[in-house]
């Protein structure tokens, strides 16, 4: 820990940039010359201050309110803080607290700083009495979570299925294999198998190695997000012979799931279409690896997607809305401190907006499935009922909200509809 200038770089990426913890973390071993030992120490203390921001940001801006919340002198505050609070030794956070600082350039009295932050870290965090008239901004605290998102969960769920929720988002997911079927069976997955539509899925515990297991390294397995397995296991697959539409896709796993569930329908052929370049390209190449030859990745946004296919004229259309990542939080540490009120509510109606623009490629008869990460009424019901408002000719089908705490896994939202026969 010689010093905390690659700590700071990420929470100012992450925080003030509002970049995800993984892009951060690959751009910073990329550029910045970091030791192993250093490495595991970043990814460790980056994660764990994101992981409990909302108390380590309500102390250090109550104890050092003339600093922004965007500058890197704050930015420091929180990883020594944490580090503190972590029981580091004092002495070798000192050193590297007052070497940052010097590198850096940073603003005040380094020492007098560090005295003070002495004294806050050598105790854990207290909630303040004077937050119990206010249970919302207390119990946000409590959870880890923004208080709006609390008031959410409440109004979704209640205040005992709220609390389980709030702290299954700080929680790493178990993560969900489907077995490649173009692939030999070679090996065999540990965990709980999910037998979804003739697909064979493991549910895999907490503590079990991924990078580690034989059958995932050689692609006999690839992961999928349970609410896609589930979104699937209720489409009506039996005559489905044309081209099927994946538009906004940031994976190719449910276009290779679809597929393998397909194999013995020949005139299948599913597009996944790519808004963005680098998760084209990446899965182009995954694509290849594991022999999915029927899927035809594209590369276009949404609104583009009109260029190439014909309004009407899908048996089948899925839409991957984009969302908050809420579900995701446990993976995604940066979610939770980088969500605000105003840009939830914005991706609610951005989300009903690409619901419209996909269904107008459903023939009549046609399913349209829409899906994403989120968990509460913004993300679910609403966008729902607003694409129902103004789309007379679909009926609603069926839909499911997974919640986090429900299978330990990653949460999301899957609506079925399909377009009457006028």
């Amino acid at each position: 820990m010689s010093n905390l200038s690659p700590e700071v770089l990420a929470l100012k990426r992450i925080l003030g940039q509002k970049k995800s913890y993984r892009e951060t973390i690959f751009r910073i071993l990329s550029t910045e010359r970091i030791s192993k030992t250093s490495v595991q120490e970043l990814k460790r203390t980056v994660f764990g201050i994101l992981r409990r921001y909302f108390s380590l940001s309500f102390d250090v801006e109550r104890n050092f309110p003339s600093y922004s919340r965007e500058s890197e002198e704050r930015y420091l505050l929180l990883a020594a803080l944490f580090l503190l609070r972590q029981r580091k030794d004092e002495a070798e956070v000192e050193r590297s607290f007052l070497e940052t600082f010097r590198l850096l350039r940073l603003s005040g009295d380094p020492s007098a700083l560090f005295a003070s932050l002495r004294e806050l870290g050598r105790n854990p965090f207290v909630l303040p009495k004077e937050l119990r008239r206010s249970p919302y901004a207390y119990n946000s605290l409590a959870l880890e979570i923004p208080e709006f998102l609390l008031r959410d969960l409440v109004f979704s769920y209640g205040a005992d299925k709220a609390k389980d929720v709030a702290l299954a988002l700080r929680e790493m997911p178990s993560p969900v294999y489907v077995r490649n079927v173009f692939s030999p069976r070679r090996g065999e997955l540990p965990g709980r198998r999910l037998s979804l539509r003739r697909g064979e899925c493991h549910l895999l515990p907490k503590d079990c190695s991924t990078k580690k297991v034989e059958s995932i390294v050689d692609r006999s397995f690839y992961p999928v997000d349970l609410i896609k397995l589930l979104a699937v296991d209720r489409l009506s697959l039996d005559g489905l012979s044309c081209h099927a539409l994946l538009l906004n896709q940031r994976t190719p796993f449910l276009a290779c799931y679809l597929d393998g569930l397909l194999s013995d329908v020949p005139d299948v052929q599913l597009t996944p279409v790519f808004p963005r370049e680098q998760r084209f390209r990446s899965s182009v190449e995954w694509i290849a690896e594991i022999g999915a030859r029927r899927v035809k990745p594209l590369l276009s946004s949404l609104e583009l997607a009109k260029t190439y296919f014909p309004e009407a004229s899908m048996d089948l259309v899925a839409v991957q809305g984009d969302d908050s990542y809420l579900g995701k939080a446990g993976m995604r540490p940066d979610v939770l401190p980088n969500l605000t009120e105003a840009e939830f509510r914005r991706l609610s109606v951005l989300q009903a907006g690409e619901l419209l623009e996909a269904s107008s490629f459903v023939k009549k008869g046609g399913s349209l499935l829409f899906l994403n990460a989120g968990i509460t009424a913004d993300e679910t019901r609403h966008v729902r009922e607003s694409f129902l408002s103004l789309r007379r000719n679909f009926e609603l089908e069926d839909d499911f909200v997974l919640l986090p705490s429900d299978e330990k896994t990653e949460g999301g939202y899957f609506a079925l509809f399909r377009r009457m026969e006028e």
